[in-house]
């Protein structure tokens, strides 16, 4: 879910900020759901980014997880000589997993030990 949103609301913002111009589509909400549906994003984001053992294991991790994947395939897609940034985007989230699960750890175990 996060994946899905962090990429719509990036395509958008870049189509409104002029960051990306298509003539040839007019509309804002055209393109961002035509991205949407272009390439392998949406096998990606529901079968590869769910894959239990390469992604972090806890909630907020997944959440961050999914940002990371969304914003990273639309800098890809836009701005690099790559036309789908999916895969790429994936393997760097799954760089990132580990360390989204131990800041959260970290960041829960402070909580605790600050309440006591």
């Amino acid at each position: 879910m996060s994946t899905l949103g962090s990429f719509m609301v990036l395509t958008g913002a870049l189509l409104i900020g002029g960051a990306v111009s298509y003539e040839r589509m007019p509309g804002i909400v055209g393109p961002v759901i035509w991205h949407l549906c272009a390439g392998g994003f949406l096998f990606g984001a529901f079968y590869m980014a769910t894959d239990p053992v390469t992604g972090p294991s806890t909630n907020s991790g997944k959440w961050l997880y999914g940002i990371i994947i969304g914003c990273t395939t639309v800098l890809i897609r836009h701005f690099t000589g790559y036309v789908e940034g999916v895969t790429f985007a994936i393997l760097l989230g799954n760089i990132t997993a580990p360390i989204l699960d131990e800041i959260v750890f970290k960041v829960r175990f402070r909580r605790l030990a600050g309440e006591e």
